[in-house]
Order: structure tokens, then C-alpha cells, then sequence
């Protein structure tokens, strides 16, 4: 049986496994407290925390399915609508 890997979600999930381990590091510089008496770094701890099991998630499901083809990258319609909001007052 052969592994098949979908590039596009082990990349993603790589990504937040990447940014929880990122702010999670500096969470750990903030004073964290205790579950009854949290600190200004325990909640980010703990979203980090939850980023990471979610990329983690994100990774293993990628080792299972097979990648689809990414379709052409619509240019005309990015050009066209994401400078929108800065035409508007």
C-alpha cells in the first residue's frame, strides 16, 4: 500500500503547527499563573495549545487522502474585488 500525501493540507497544517509553536514560546516569557489565578499568558498558552492538536489533526488526516489538482488561480476576479474596501468611504 502506498502513502498518499495531500500536499495543500500538510502544508496547512504544518502552517498552524508552525504558529502554535510559535506563540506558544512567547506565551511562556508572560507570567502564567494557576487555573484558578491565570496570568496574562495563560490563555494564549492554551489557544497554542490547541492550535498545535488542530495542525496535528490537519497533518494526519493529510497522510490519508489523495491530493486533488489545484485549479487555475483567478486572477481577474483577485484584481477586481480585493481592492474594493479601499475605494469605498
Amino acid at each position: 500500500m502506498a502513502l498518499t500525501v495531500d500536499r495543500s493540507n500538510l502544508a496547512c497544517g504544518a502552517i498552524f503547527i508552525g504558529f502554535g509553536l510559535f506563540f506558544g514560546t512567547q506565551s511562556l516569557g508572560l507570567d502564567l499563573g494557576t487555573a484558578t489565578d491565570m496570568g496574562s499568558g495563560y490563555f494564549p498558552l492554551i489557544l497554542a495549545c490547541v492550535l498545535i492538536m488542530l495542525g496535528a489533526v490537519v497533518v494526519g488526516l493529510s497522510l490519508r487522502t489523495k491530493s486533488e489538482p489545484v485549479g487555475a488561480i483567478a486572477w481577474r476576479g483577485m484584481l477586481l474585488i480585493l481592492p474594493a474596501p479601499s475605494c469605498s468611504d
